[in-house]
C-alpha cells in the first residue's frame, strides 16, 4: 500500500489579512479546517505535517494532534515558492512516503469526496501529479 504524507504550509506573516490562518471560520481556525479534512481520510492521509514559522499556528496544529515542522525565516517570505517549503519538510522527514498531498489552509471549503476522487484519478491514470 502506498504511503502518503499531507503537508499543510502556513505562515504567520500574511500582509493583507494578518494572522489569517489562525482566524476563526465558524468555530475553528482556517488551519484546523484543513487538518480536520485530512484527518477525515485516514486511509489516504497517513501522516499530516504542518510547516509554519508561527507559534500560534504551531499550537493549533499540536492541539489538533498533527506533526509540526518549524519553517525558518529564509523560506517564510511572501515570494517563497511552495516547492521549497515542501522540500524542507521532506528533508526533515525520517519516514518514507510514496506521495505528497498539499493542502492549502486558505481553501477550507473542500467537498468530502474531493480527496478520495483525486487519489483514485491519480493512481488509476498513473499521473505524475494532479494540480
Amino acid at each position: 500500500m502506498q504511503q502518503n504524507i499531507v503537508i499543510i504550509p502556513v505562515r504567520g506573516g500574511s500582509k493583507r489579512l494578518p494572522k489569517k490562518n489562525s482566524k476563526l471560520l465558524g468555530p475553528i481556525s482556517l488551519l484546523a479546517h484543513s487538518i480536520r479534512y485530512a484527518q477525515m481520510h485516514p486511509s489516504i492521509c497517513h501522516k499530516i505535517v504542518v510547516s509554519t514559522d508561527d507559534e500560534t499556528l504551531k499550537q493549533i496544529a499540536m492541539d489538533e494532534g498533527v506533526y509540526v515542522v518549524h519553517r525558518p525565516a529564509s523560506i517564510s517570505c511572501d515570494l517563497t515558492p511552495t516547492k521549497e517549503v515542501l522540500q524542507h519538510v521532506l528533508a526533515k522527514e525520517t519516514d518514507c512516503f510514496d506521495n505528497v498531498i498539499l493542502l492549502q489552509a486558505t481553501n477550507p471549503f473542500r467537498r468530502e469526496e474531493l480527496l478520495p476522487k483525486a487519489c483514485l484519478l491519480y493512481t488509476s491514470d498513473a499521473a505524475d501529479d494532479l494540480l
